[in-house]
């Protein structure tokens, strides 16, 4: 089964790349196409400071417009969007396909002081997560992760519980994590053996102390626990090929699951 991962900026005020590198990735048989955290919208950061009104009309063009792109190409989309409901924003994440939409909010939220999502957005963060959505195409089963959600291990005995069988994480990692997340998700690959697919934002964001780089690395990660393959720091598409004998094989050598 082919997947593809998009690294992106935010294309908060357009569509025109999405709509090109979906129909590529439609034309190639690719099954599911992943963005990373902070594509469709402008970064956290950012939209701290904007009117409600103005992220939620920004959100509902990009609503909009993945519907109608869904309709027209067969791949899924999966992608981190931020929705305005009653009066409050929810950091959350879409799954599109033929025209229908499914959505689900990130239940742990990054807290720190310089990056405070769990103050600033009204999602639910319960003691004991919910289940992530979980589909499955071709025999696979594939659930979404948000990045700070993947370094708690409650999701991932959900994902062995469940037989997931492909991780999708979109992520907006920054700093210097790039190593400490490399060997996170080939951790997490290993002992959970499963596939992870890993989408990160790129570009800058301007403090007036600092510039906060996010580095890209988009990773197809494969359930022996190695990097298949990796993307630069710029604006680029990965394609990965899921084994599923090969995913069968690791299991039953292993026996981890």
């Amino acid at each position: 089964m082919k997947v593809a991962a998009l690294q992106l900026g935010s294309m908060a005020l357009g569509d025109a790349k999405l709509d090109y590198y979906w129909r590529i990735c439609a034309s190639k048989g690719v099954k599911i196409l992943l963005l990373g955290e902070y594509v469709l919208n402008l970064f956290f950061k950012e939209i701290e400071n904007l009117p409600s009104n103005m992220v939620a009309e920004q959100s509902e063009r990009h609503l909009e417009s993945i519907r109608e792109f869904s309709k027209i190409y067969s791949t899924i989309l999966i992608a981190p969007l931020v929705i305005f409901k009653k009066g409050k924003l929810y950091k959350s994440l879409v799954i599109a396909s033929k025209g229908e939409v499914q959505f689900y909010h990130q239940q742990r939220l990054i807290p720190f002081d310089h990056w405070n999502e769990a103050r600033f957005f009204a999602n639910s963060l319960p003691k004991s997560p919910k289940n992530p959505p979980v589909f499955e195409i071709d025999g696979i089963k594939i659930a979404p992760l948000f990045g700070y959600e993947a370094h708690f291990d409650e999701f991932w005995l959900k994902f062995k519980r469940l037989d997931v069988d492909l991780a999708l994480i979109p992520s907006a990692s920054t700093f210097d994590s790039l190593n400490r997340w490399r060997e996170m998700l080939k951790t997490r690959a290993f002992l959970n053996s499963c596939y992870i697919l890993r989408a990160n934002r790129v570009g800058e964001y301007q403090m007036e102390s600092s510039t906060w780089k996010f580095y890209g690395d988009t990773l197809w990660v494969k359930p022996n626990g190695e990097i298949e393959d990796s993307l630069g720091e710029k604006e680029e598409l990965l394609l990965g090929e899921l084994d599923q004998g090969y995913l069968e094989e690791i299991r039953r050598s292993w026996a981890f699951r």
